[in-house]
């Protein structure tokens, strides 16, 4: 598809009536129609490129119409009432197309949905938080903390958000709200989450640098300048509660980037077979084993999805572990995966157009191969101390799991 066609321009028929249709047939629908399409044209153009932000909010939007950001909101409240492991199958379908669109989708409802996990906190005395977001905005994102990088501290009814972010962050470039997990100081240190306004005075968003993969991720590092944020605004303040929030935010943030690498991998394990079938070429055993891991990476991550809607909050501590475990291995798979399919397809594989399947879609393995090598997660302090080399991707034994 060449750059000058605007993927948005057949919005009429990529946003079906929610009354209408399966959800997986709308997904994979959706997934072909405008992931795929809007994530080639933003690799094209840069990921810094205000084009390309315009066309991300564009594309948000119309995920939001189409019913994919509000999959597990009751039915009541407008959203499509499925379980974690539905909405689950669903968001990998879609990261399919893209990984960094699948992973905003996931992640832009964040905030809203960080509100109501403090409110499962403590029910009867949590009835009050009421932060206003707005309706028609659903870009979001979070901001796990780093070594003490943002702090909170109180002065007068109200608190100053002061520090910045070491790493950049999927969706920061574009979000209106962010859901930021801090620091407090009052006297010792322990851990809240913040539902952070980003259009005020006092926040600066620093663009990432050139990208290599998954540049439709609108993604940005923060700092902000002793920012004023209203007291309703902070949750879990009290350091009795301390850290339940954080685990829940944590584990969303990892779960997000499972489900987006996830799709990378199965994006490259179905085209890198339909290409080897196509062309005449005897299944690839390798390939059987990956598939093999594939799925049960899958069902692996559908368990954790659930786990994160119906565990108590004192309880998603070693979800969090166990997400970014997760995460990581899902990762070195897509990395593994979308190799053999770059080696698979010959040197037509690195061509801008991709490779041609026989019904003339198209399959690109190049940029899967590239957006799979950006989603590796850096070495973090939740690692054990042990496992912080492997999750190193520049360590050898990193894809020990995926191949």
């Amino acid at each position: 598809m060449a750059v000058s066609s605007h993927p948005l321009d057949r919005r009429g028929r990529s946003a079906p009536s929610r009354a209408t249709g399966q959800w997986p047939e709308r997904a994979d629908d959706f997934s072909q129609a405008l992931v795929l399409p809007v994530g080639l044209v933003v690799d094209r153009l840069g990921p810094a490129s205000s084009g390309a932000l315009i066309l991300i909010r564009e594309f948000l939007r119309l995920a939001d119409r189409a019913g994919f950001t509000t999959l597990t909101e009751p039915s009541a409240a407008g959203g499509a009432g499925l379980s974690g492991g539905e909405a689950c199958r669903i968001l990998i379908m879609l990261s399919e197309g893209d990984a960094a669109l699948g992973a905003l989708i996931a992640l832009s409802r964040a905030p809203a949905r960080c509100i109501a996990a403090a409110r499962r906190l403590e029910p009867g005395s949590r009835g009050h938080i009421e932060v206003p977001l707005p309706i028609s905005d659903r870009a979001g994102c979070l901001v796990p903390r780093g070594p003490g990088q943002l702090r909170l501290r109180r002065e007068g009814s109200g608190w100053r958000l002061s520090g910045f972010t070491r790493d950049v962050l999927s969706g920061a470039a574009i979000a209106s709200h962010a859901a930021v997990e801090c620091w407090v100081q009052d006297g010792g240190a322990h851990p809240v989450v913040a539902i952070v306004p980003l259009n005020r005075p006092g926040v600066r968003r620093i663009p990432a640098p050139h990208a290599s993969g998954r540049r439709a991720g609108a993604a940005a590092a923060l700092a902000f300048d002793a920012l004023w944020l209203e007291p309703e605004r902070v949750l879990d303040a009290d350091e009795g509660g301390a850290g339940r929030l954080s685990s829940w935010l944590r584990a969303t943030g990892h779960l997000a980037e499972a489900l987006a690498a996830l799709g990378v991998a199965r994006a490259a394990h179905r085209g890198a077979t339909r290409w080897r079938a196509e062309h005449g070429l005897a299944p690839a055993p390798s390939l059987g084993r990956l598939g093999w891991r594939l799925t049960h990476a899958e069902r692996a991550l559908e368990v954790l999805c659930v786990r994160l809607e119906t565990d108590a909050l004192g309880e998603l501590g070693s979800v969090a572990v166990q997400a970014l475990g997760l995460r990581r291995g899902i990762a070195q798979l897509a990395v593994a995966l979308s190799r053999w399919a770059l080696l698979s397809c010959g040197s037509g594989a690195v061509d801008a157009e991709g490779v041609q399947h026989m019904d003339r879609t198209r399959f690109h393995p190049e940029k899967l191969f590239r957006d799979a090598r950006a989603g590796r997660p850096a070495p973090s302090a939740e690692d054990p101390p042990a496992a912080r080399l492997t999750a190193s991707p520049s360590s050898n034994r990193s894809m020990s799991w995926a191949t």
